[in-house]
């Protein structure tokens, strides 16, 4: 079986751009949340719990 030729795929040349785009935002994320005293998971947590409707005092 022949491999297709990739050099002139379109897909593979926005492919890099967006990768590099979401290492930044990962690499800024983890800075930010390390600022923080935060592992990643613990972020999550704190993200998730944030998002929810949560509970009122009296509950």
């Amino acid at each position: 079986m022949e491999l297709p030729d990739l050099k002139d795929d379109p897909y593979l040349k926005v492919l890099r751009p967006l990768v590099e785009t979401y290492l930044a935002f990962w690499r800024l994320d983890t800075r930010h949340i390390k600022s923080l005293r935060l592992t990643p998971s613990q972020f999550d947590v704190i993200a998730t719990l944030g998002d929810t409707e949560g509970m009122t005092c009296s509950e």
